[in-house]
This record gives structure tokens, C-alpha cells and sequence, in this order.
């Protein structure tokens, strides 16, 4: 049965703030008979606290996304984060939408984008198939963290300094060492890549957890290309301890400020 999950937390992980403020995340379960009304998604807005001004444009945006849903026999469409603009406006900030592959016969012009890009991205390919969120851009820097929040201001804060990112690639929350093992083997395969970059928040990852996957990964690949970490949150300490210990090339940081300018440094001091 379809589930519409609304919530007024924006630009954090919807899986954090279901597990630490469940009274945040707004569920309306959709009988596909019945469907999914304006009313339904007024009622919803109301409990998530949405502001009265900007309840007609959640009506209309929660609406068509449903509808979206439908009729691509999608398995997900989200939109995350809806913004609202200088005017009031609520838009939608950046969107997802994933088709269930067993409807894909039903849909030959969105089967056939599906093999085009897996022809031409074969690391997004394999991203997936390892359970990872990976876009290739067209950066020299590459970068891994937990949370499409988090991804995306990392990638904003690389461009703020003048760098450029190579990927978008988000382990998501909890993510164990064998999936950030899994990431830095992805993305130490984009060609043109000068340095590393693995900002990491623990909420329900452990930063101790990733620090082994990353220690792993560079015993095991050997990269040419600086690593650069930012490790904050849940078991930091224990984090950065064996990443110290490690004794392989790895520059440490504190903040993500710090991390991203560090790393458009180094992008630029490497030659390949």
C-alpha cells in the first residue's frame, strides 16, 4: 500500500528524523482505489506544521507527486528538499523518482533511457547494484558522505572554494565499512580524479565504522591521489584514532569548511 511521508525538517536525512523526532514525520497511508486527495494532503500539511500561506502550493505539489507515482509505477518520488522562495513560493528544491524495473515493459521510452544510461555510466551501474546513490559530474574531486543533505553541501562548499566535484555519491545513514569500502572503490574509478574527499556526519553511522572501511579500502587500492576526511558526530575520537594510526596517507579534518579547502589544495597540487 502507497505511503505518503511528509515533514517540515528539512534539509536533514528523513530516516534521522523519523528515528529521534517521529512526531515530525506525518504518514498517510493510500488505498490505490480510492486515491489520494486534496483533502488528504491538507489534513497532512495542517499536522506537519506547515505554515497557512504555503498549504494551497503542498496541496498542488503533494498532488502531482502522487500522480507521478502512478502512472511511472514508481517505487519512490520524492521530493527533498521543497524550498520556499524570496516570494513565498514553495518549489521543489531537488527530486527522486525511482520505476519499479518489473514495470519498465510498460514504459518503453523510460526502459530504453534506463539501458542508455547504464551503456554509458557503468560506476553508477555498479553503484547501484552495491546499494550506493552515485551520480557521475564532471569535477576532478571526488566525494563520499552519509546523507543527501550532506552530499550536497559538501559539493556546494568544494564549488564556494573554486573547486569542482567529480561525483555525487551518498552511503546513506549507518552505513557499514564494507559500504564505504564499496564508495572509495567507485569513485577511485572516475578518471581524472586528484583527490578524495569523505565528509562524514555520525548520527546513526559511526564514525569509528566508516574509519575502518576507509582504512581497508586504502590498504587494498593503494590510490596516488590525496584523502581527505571530515569525521563529526557519533564515535569521532575513535574515528580519527584509527585513521591516525593507520599511518597511511590520510589528511584529517575538523569541520567541512576546512576539509573542502584543503581538498581543492591538494586537487590542484596533484599531476596525473
Amino acid at each position: 500500500m502507497p505511503v505518503i511521508i511528509l515533514s517540515a525538517e528539512g534539509g536533514i536525512d528523513i530516516e534521522e528524523v523519523a528515528r529521534t523526532k517521529p512526531e515530525k514525520v506525518v504518514r498517510n497511508y493510500i488505498d490505490p482505489v480510492w486515491g489520494f486527495h486534496g483533502y488528504q494532503m491538507r489534513q497532512m500539511a495542517y499536522k506537519a506544521g506547515i505554515s497557512g500561506d504555503l498549504i494551497d502550493d503542498m496541496v498542488k505539489m503533494g498532488l502531482t507527486l502522487y500522480e507521478i507515482f502512478v502512472d511511472n509505477d514508481a517505487v519512490l518520488a520524492e521530493i527533498n528538499p521543497a524550498v520556499v522562495t524570496p516570494e513565498g513560493k514553495l518549489m521543489c528544491g531537488d527530486s527522486k523518482l525511482e520505476i519499479d524495473d518489473n514495470a519498465l515493459f510498460k514504459h518503453p521510452d523510460l526502459a530504453a533511457l534506463n539501458e542508455d544510461m547504464m551503456e554509458e555510466n557503468t560506476l553508477e551501474a555498479e553503484a547501484k547494484a552495491k546499494g550506493i546513490s552515485f551520480v557521475q559530474l564532471n569535477g576532478n574531486i571526488a566525494v563520499i558522505g552519509n546523507g543527501a543533505g550532506l552530499v550536497m553541501g559538501t559539493l556546494d562548499s568544494l564549488s564556494l572554494e573554486g573547486g569542482s566535484a567529480a561525483n555525487f555519491l551518498d552511503v546513506g545513514g549507518g552505513a557499514l565499512a564494507s559500504k564505504v569500502e564499496d564508495a572509495l572503490e567507485i569513485t577511485l574509478k572516475i578518471k581524472n580524479v586528484r583527490a578524495v574527499l569523505i565528509n562524514i556526519f555520525g548520527g546513526i553511522t559511526r564514525c569509528d565504522e566508516v574509519a575502518r572501511g576507509i582504512v581497508a579500502a586504502l590498504k587494498r587500492l593503494k590510490p596516488s591521489v590525496p584523502i581527505i576526511v571530515r569525521l563529526a558526530g557519533n564515535n569521532e575520537e575513535e574515528g580519527r584514532r584509527i585513521l591516525r594510526e593507520s599511518e597511511l596517507n590520510i589528511h584529517i579534518f575538523d569541520s567541512m569548511k576546512t576539509a573542502a579547502i584543503n581538498a581543492v589544495r591538494f586537487s590542484r597540487e596533484v599531476r596525473i
